[in-house]
């Protein structure tokens, strides 16, 4: 097996090499007995998975090898990628915030959320938060008061590229939800993970003072 390493993070199997990147493993692997299979990490440091299967292949003479991709970020463009690219398995690794934050070049960060509107058919939607943090360059920058973010909830759930793993998922809700005459009221609540949404409306829900 050949887990590809990435910095101090690696796949804890059994294997017979352990490579730093995409250019090594021809170097490596002269003179020894041929790769069974591939894991790896779809982003290392000199390129990426899928140049390092591509090498392993020529290496090999076209051999198909079973291979294994692992990325922290799986939007489905990525994930075809992969498929093309000759992987049989693509395998989210866990992602913390701080991972997911480093990772985005441009967006804001939104947390509390205050107010909340849609439609009858759960299509259009609006919802305001109480602070926001803009993210530059993989960094938590200026604070926002009262960011809001809108859409289309089909569009919406399709734009995301990337959650944090189950360790940072949090349980979050209103204490009841009354509707009905005469009311009914019940406990509610919703678990969610940080998670990244591409090409989302934003802007400011209030105008405040």
């Amino acid at each position: 097996m050949l887990p590809i390493k990435q910095n101090s993070w690696f796949v804890p199997v059994l294997y017979r090499h352990v490579v730093e990147g995409a250019e090594s493993p021809v170097a490596l692997l002269a003179g020894q007995p041929p790769v069974q299979m591939v894991v790896s990490d779809v982003g290392l440091p000199d390129g990426d998975g899928c140049e390092l299967l591509e090498r392993l292949r020529a290496f090999y003479g076209g051999r198909d090898l079973p291979a294994i991709a692992m990325s922290g970020l799986g939007d489905a463009a990525l994930v075809e990628r992969c498929r093309r690219a000759g992987y049989r398995l693509f395998l989210m690794k866990p992602l913390t915030f701080e991972q997911l934050v480093s990772d985005t070049d441009d967006g804001i960060f939104m947390q509390t959320n205050r107010s909340w509107s849609i439609d009858d058919k759960r299509y259009n939607f609006q919802f305001g938060c109480e602070i926001g943090w803009e993210i530059k360059g993989g960094k938590l920058g200026r604070m926002f008061k009262n960011p809001s973010y809108s859409g289309i909830t089909t569009e919406f759930w399709n734009s995301m590229d990337a959650i944090c793993s189950r360790d940072q998922w949090t349980l979050w809700g209103t204490p009841n939800c009354g509707k009905g005459q005469p009311m009914q009221t019940m406990g509610t609540g919703h678990g969610a993970a940080p998670a990244r949404f591409k090409n989302v409306k934003i802007g400011t829900a209030y105008k405040g003072n």
